[in-house]
C-alpha cells in the first residue's frame, strides 16, 4: 500500500440524512394515505365485523413507518463509514466492508466488495469540485473525483469506470494517481525495450 486516502465521514453522513429526509417522509405518508383510504373505504358493517383485523393492520403500518425513521439513520452511518480507499503499486482499491442495511437484521446484511482499477487502463481523471450551498442539492457540497478506463471511455453512454464522493483531499488522490501512472507506463516502456533488445540479440 503507497497510500491511504480518508473519506470526510460526519460531513458524508450529515449530507445523507439530509438527502434521504424527504424520501424517507414521503415514503411513510404514502403509507399513511394508503392504510387511510382502505380504512374509510370500509363500511360500518365491515369495520364492526373486522374490528381485530382492522387493529393489526393499523398497528403494523404504524410500526413499520416508526422503525423507518428509526433507522434511516443507522443505514447511512453502516454506509458511509464502511467505505475505505488506498492506492497500491498496481492501482486503486476502493472497498466497502460488511455493513448493516434495511432494519439491522443479520439476514438483511451486506456483504464486503471491492473494486479495483489497474493504472494502465486509466485514462482520464476528474474532479468536481464542491459547491457551497443551502439549497435542497445537498450532494453537491461533496466533492467527486470521476476515473475512467479504456472501457469505458468505449461505451456509447457516459459511465465512469470509479466514481468516489467524499475524499478529505481528492486534488492529492489525483495527483499520486497521475504520477503512478507515469511511473507505470515508463516502467512498461523499459520492460518493452528489453523484451526488443532480447529478440534482437
Amino acid at each position: 500500500v503507497i497510500e491511504v486516502f480518508d473519506f470526510d465521514y460526519p460531513l458524508m453522513k450529515e449530507i445523507g440524512v439530509k438527502s434521504m429526509r424527504p424520501v424517507v417522509v414521503s415514503n411513510a405518508l404514502l403509507i399513511y394515505i394508503v392504510a387511510l383510504y382502505d380504512v374509510v373505504t370500509l363500511t360500518i358493517q365491515d369495520l364492526w365485523q373486522s374490528s381485530k383485523p382492522l387493529v393489526i393492520y393499523i398497528a403494523t403500518v404504524v410500526a413499520i413507518s416508526s422503525l423507518e425513521f428509526c433507522f434511516f439513520r443507522r443505514r447511512i452511518h453502516c454506509y458511509v463509514y464502511s467505505l475505505h480507499l488506498c492506492i497500491t503499486r498496481e492501482g486503486i482499491h476502493l472497498v466497502q466492508g460488511k455493513r448493516k442495511t434495511c432494519y439491522g437484521w443479520a439476514c438483511t446484511d451486506r456483504c464486503k466488495t471491492s473494486k479495483f482499477v489497474p493504472f494502465h487502463k486509466i485514462t482520464a481523471c476528474d474532479i468536481q469540485e464542491s459547491v457551497d450551498n443551502t439549497s435542497s442539492c445537498d450532494l453537491n457540497e461533496l466533492s467527486t473525483v470521476n476515473v475512467d478506463t479504456i472501457s469505458s471511455s468505449a461505451r456509447w453512454f457516459t459511465r465512469h469506470e470509479l466514481v468516489i464522493s467524499g475524499l478529505k483531499d481528492p486534488h492529492r488522490f489525483k495527483e499520486t494517481i497521475l504520477a503512478m501512472k507515469q511511473v507505470t507506463s515508463v516502467n512498461s516502456g523499459q520492460v518493452n525495450l528489453l523484451r526488443v533488445e532480447m529478440i534482437s540479440i
